[in-house]
């Protein structure tokens, strides 16, 4: 800079070092405050680094220039991102010095770096959350359920046997069995692992297929909840749709299936009308009541009782649905929804 035939200039800046492997040059330049493409200072750079490095590497590099604003020509380019500078040759020979000074001072020295295992392809133990907690629980619930029941006295139904053979899934069952809780992404969503795989779980709908499931496996042989008094079935669909004739039928279906009902499902209505009982599908566990008019409502309309197959499976996807965990203002599966239990 004491030489006044030469331009003035201050640079300052970050390049990478022999440690860095790329295939691709980035090179982010600010000149006078403003980010710019100056081609001819990057090939500069690039000839150092093909010359001083191995296997001609490509570099990273971050670098100002602060000079004045009458040595720099923006009218390269028509989108004003390439720039020219006055004496353009010696300032990108005075950096290309510095550059090589650098990068042949940190060359004596490589970092070699130990090869882990890529995070993508470990596996998470975690001695207080370990693998198959959940699997644990639901087979804990599935003895249970073996237990209560009598061989002799299981509901020898084909229907239900279809049903069954419809729910087993040997692989979903090995990641249930196997997988690691990671935690809850937002309010419904939860995240698990297994083995290397991260799955993204709803857990509402992994709450409805529990729910269904259990339902199937305990098919007429539920314990009861005791409502402590009877709701009216016909006050409870008035909730939904104030329509006293629709709600007169439906009620008045439901009594008839009330029989049904109460032996497969142990869904106890009196001849009066009144939801008296409601099955332990879960133990120690009771469905939020304030859902109890969509309950009531999609039994009386969205069950088709002429089908066995289907009425079972449709009673069992409406039960498990008002059991489920619920996010608020999540709608009530009804007519096409219900599809979401069918295999």
């Amino acid at each position: 800079e004491n030489d006044p035939s030469r331009p003035i200039f201050h640079m300052k800046g970050f390049i990478s070092n022999a440690n860095y492997i790329a295939k691709k040059t980035v090179m982010v330049l600010f000149i006078n405050d403003r980010l710019v493409e100056c081609t001819p200072l990057k090939r500069a750079i690039e000839v150092v680094y093909a010359a001083t490095l191995p296997k001609a590497s490509k570099p990273f590099i971050y670098m100002s220039i602060d000079i004045p604003f009458e040595h720099v020509d923006v009218n390269v380019h028509p989108t004003k991102r390439e720039v020219s500078l006055l004496n353009q040759e010696i300032i990108v020979e005075t950096i290309q010095v510095a550059v090589e000074s650098k990068l042949r001072n940190c060359n004596s020295t490589k970092t070699f770096h130990i090869q882990k295992v890529p995070v993508h392809k470990m596996v998470r133990t975690d001695s207080l959350d370990p693998a198959g907690r959940m699997h644990a629980y639901l087979a804990s619930v599935r003895s249970a359920v073996r237990q209560r029941r009598n061989p002799k006295e299981s509901a020898d139904l084909t229907s239900i046997h279809e049903l069954l053979t419809d729910i087993d899934h040997t692989g979903l069952l090995d990641i249930v069995k196997h997988c690691t809780y990671i935690g809850m992404a937002d309010d419904s969503l939860a995240l698990l692992q297994y083995n290397t795989q991260l799955y993204l779980v709803n857990v509402v709908n992994i709450s409805k297929e529990l729910l269904y499931q259990q339902v199937i496996r305990r098919f007429a042989h539920f314990n009861a909840i005791q409502l402590s008094n009877p709701a009216p079935l016909s006050q409870l669909m008035m909730m939904e749709l104030e329509e006293q004739k629709i709600v007169e039928i439906n009620t008045e279906l439901l009594k008839q299936k009330a029989e049904l009902l109460m032996e497969y499902f142990c869904l106890e209505i009196d001849h009066e009308g009144n939801l008296c009982k409601l099955p332990v599908i879960l133990d120690q566990y009771t469905p939020d009541m304030d859902r109890l008019p969509m309950f009531v409502w999609s039994l009386s309309n969205d069950v088709d009782w002429d089908n066995e197959r289907k009425c079972f499976q449709m009673v069992a996807a409406i039960l498990a649905h008002f059991y489920a965990l619920h996010p608020p203002l999540l709608p009530c599966p009804c007519g096409e929804a219900l599809q979401f239990y069918k295999r």
